[in-house]
């Protein structure tokens, strides 16, 4: 990320003064202030942990506005539908508003996890893109997510950058991120053309899951049918949550 997008909100062309949390605050009360965390950042291949109280961490990358009043909006909806499925993975029937406040708030960590990317050059997204999200929740085309349900024992916020291999008709790239707040774990994956010319001629692809994961991801963007069941039958354990995170690494194309 360049120095002047350091220095600008990533959806408005405000200054970012403010530091949104990677983890919600909210998500604190529900899982304990004390509780003690191990943390574990992965930017760019450079790993670092660390010892934690408490899920505090922020990127400073948003003005006041976007941070605390659509954002803190957001927020506020994600509390009331997921407090339950975050603390105690407890059955929910979500409906048609649920799932689409679930998707935004997804696709708004999306994008914070993608612009903190230290080292990346440029983010996978273009400011117009995450502007339209701003303004409409306009989501960007290629989009696609899951949710999942892992131990409360288990976390990972964590954004992968996979392209296809070089002789790949009509190349793309995508950006696979996932996070889980308690039990409830989200993966996002965006999807673009290589070329610019491809981009304006034809949608990108859609990541479609293998069997093998029904039972553990409930598919809930796009085109899902509601209302949705959570949790699926599947609980993830931490070798599978660390697969859900690879999974689209590599991918084979149906058209």
């Amino acid at each position: 990320m360049s120095e002047k997008e350091r220095r600008q909100c990533i959806f408005c062309p405000e200054r970012a003064t403010t530091g949104e949390h990677i983890w919600s605050n909210w998500a604190n009360p529900l899982l304990g202030k004390r509780r003690r965390y191990k943390i574990r950042q992965e930017i760019q291949d450079e790993v670092r942990t660390w010892n934690s109280v408490g899920l505090h961490q922020k990127f400073p990358l948003l003005c006041d506005t976007c941070n605390h009043e659509w954002g803190g909006k957001l927020e506020t909806r994600m509390k009331e539908i997921c407090s339950d499925m975050v603390r105690d993975g407890a059955p929910t029937l979500l409906s048609a508003t649920d799932v689409a406040t679930i998707a935004m708030w997804s696709q708004l960590k999306a994008f914070i996890s993608d612009c903190a990317q230290e080292g990346h050059i440029g983010s996978f997204h273009e400011f117009g893109t995450r502007r339209a999200f701003r303004m409409n929740f306009t989501f960007p085309t290629g989009t696609n997510m899951w949710l999942a349900r892992t131990y409360s024992t288990h976390g990972i916020y964590k954004g992968v950058y996979a392209k296809a291999p070089l002789e790949t008709p009509k190349r793309f790239h995508s950006y696979i991120f996932t996070m889980s707040i308690g039990q409830l774990v989200v993966q996002v994956t965006s999807v673009r053309w290589t070329k610019k010319s491809n981009r304006k001629y034809a949608s990108p692809p859609n990541f479609t899951q293998g069997p093998a994961w029904n039972r553990f991801c409930v598919p809930i963007w796009p085109n899902c049918i509601t209302p949705i069941y959570w949790p699926p039958s599947g609980q993830l354990r931490r070798d599978e949550l660390d697969a859900l995170v690879e999974r689209w690494k590599i991918v084979n194309r149906t058209d």
